[in-house]
């Protein structure tokens, strides 16, 4: 066999092994940059009751415990005896209820105005009560389904999901969104209806638009479960929870407060919070006035 032919061929080989090497390196690069993406800290399960399971992914179930840091990409279920109260790292809480399912799409807690939390109720229940993150822009915070959207103002809320077919006596299948504090739009292909402090609204799977409930049905109260203290406990200091956590980041110095806070950052929006302005009466009104005074 001709030797030249061996070189030419070992030089190629090598050639390909340097450029697999490459790839192979660059395909490593791109993978740790996506489980570092999908691995961006959310929060922390500060309370586990009964069985409750986490899974990045497709990965399997694992058992989750007390004190689990929470991460983007990752999936929380509950048992039908189970409830995860997971806090996250901006101040804000939710409270998974039992046989439910919740996804963590987007995590990016920073310490940042920007900062932003998107997660998906896939099954069951929850209540949520916002952070630092509702309070600064409330279109960085989501709360989706596979059917319908809640957005929020710096809101403490419940959300559930009744399956079409799966409704008890007296439910109504759809998203139901109920809100304790703030406010919230539930949204979906159909239209949005918005949702005030002590009243619920619900939209159908079929892509109707959102209605308001008569009061606050029955079937949504009833999904409270013996831990509502400690979720109320939260929702009555979550700005201490919020100020505590900017402090650490130095989102805001020793002494300020989150409406300072809330303050610079409309200011840096362009947005100034002013004193309401009085009232100006309009063209009909002052001529009525010049009528009945004529000498004013």
């Amino acid at each position: 066999m001709d030797k030249g032919i061996d070189r030419r061929d070992l030089v190629i080989a090598l050639g390909a092994a340097v450029g697999s090497t490459s790839l192979l390196t660059s395909g490593l690069a791109v993978a740790q940059g996506n489980s570092q993406r999908k691995a961006a800290r959310a929060g922390v399960a500060n309370f586990v009751n009964g069985e409750a399971s986490i899974a990045d992914g497709d990965a399997q179930p694992q058992t989750l415990t007390s004190g689990t840091v929470i991460k983007q990409g990752q999936a929380i279920e509950t048992s039908a005896s189970g409830e995860v109260h997971i806090v996250f790292d901006d101040g804000g809480m939710l409270a998974l209820r039992p046989s439910s399912r919740v996804l963590i799409d987007q995590a990016q807690i920073a310490g940042s105005f920007s900062d932003a939390l998107t997660m998906t109720l896939l099954r069951g229940a929850l209540r949520s009560i916002s952070g630092w993150i509702g309070k600064f822009d409330r279109s960085s915070y989501q709360l989706r389904t596979p059917t319908a959207t809640v957005g929020i103002r710096g809101t403490d809320h419940e959300l559930a999901i009744i399956p079409d077919g799966e409704e008890k006596k007296g439910e109504t299948a759809g998203v139901h969104n109920w809100v304790h504090e703030g406010g919230t739009t539930l949204s979906n292909a159909g239209g949005h209806t918005d949702v005030e402090p002590g009243h619920a609204a619900w939209a159908a799977h079929n892509g109707q638009a959102p209605q308001p409930h008569q009061g606050i049905p029955p079937y949504l109260q009833k999904r409270a479960t013996s831990h509502e203290r400690r979720i109320n406990a939260h929702a009555q200091h979550v700005t201490e929870h919020i100020e505590k956590r900017m402090q650490k980041r130095g989102m805001i110095k020793a002494g300020e407060t989150l409406k300072d806070a809330q303050q610079r950052h409309q200011a840096q929006r362009g947005n100034t919070v002013e004193e309401p302005a009085k009232p100006k009466q309009n063209g009909k009104e002052e001529a009525r006035r010049k009528r009945r005074h004529p000498r004013a």
